[in-house]
């Protein structure tokens, strides 16, 4: 009994730690997030409205800069924790799905090959569709919203964390319940 105590009082640690690495990432994501925000307001201020905007978007072709990578990672047999991790796009992820649909009576030609030539470019710059000179202030707005994603993927393994510790304190609440039981019925 008291070494399921003791696991208890663990499990409580670890998901008070767990909460307070959560709400620091939570607080920094919100600067970061504002920041991006006050940047990008600086340069659509700094090069005028309708030159950052939707408009100036390439739309045909949309490659991620950065992906996010899901791993499960089994702690005990009823502990099973899901890591997020992100990595540069080092294959451009297109978001044309025209290659997914049957076409019938078209025939190949050599435009069709050319662009799928095109597709396997690595991912370009989002800046860059903004004119070469760029201001900072949207570098340093892309540089927060990509931070951003990192703590977002951090967030949710802490999440991931916390809802394993639960189910865990949760089995060994039970377990404790039944053992306290099992002594009742002993004396």
């Amino acid at each position: 009994m008291d070494e399921v105590c003791e696991q208890l009082d663990q499990l409580v640690e670890s998901h008070m730690d767990a909460l307070d690495r959560l709400l620091t990432l939570h607080d920094t994501l919100e600067q970061k997030l504002s920041e991006g925000h006050l940047n990008i307001a600086k340069s659509r201020y700094s090069m005028g409205g309708r030159f950052v905007s939707a408009l100036q978007f390439d739309n045909r072709e949309f490659s991620a800069l950065k992906r996010v990578f899901i791993k499960n990672k089994r702690l005990s047999d009823t502990q099973v924790v899901t890591s997020f991790t992100t990595e540069a796009a080092e294959e451009p992820f297109s978001t044309d799905f025209s290659e997914n649909v049957r076409k019938r009576n078209v025939k190949k030609t050599e435009k069709s090959t050319e662009t799928d030539d095109s597709a396997q470019s690595p991912p370009t710059d989002p800046c860059k569709w903004f004119g070469v000179l760029v201001p900072q202030s949207l570098k340093q707005g892309q540089r927060y919203f990509q931070s951003a994603i990192d703590d977002l993927c951090e967030m949710a393994s802490i999440q991931s964390e916390m809802s394993s510790l639960k189910k865990e304190y949760t089995r060994l609440l039970k377990e404790k319940k039944r053992i306290g039981e099992e002594e009742k019925r002993v004396e």
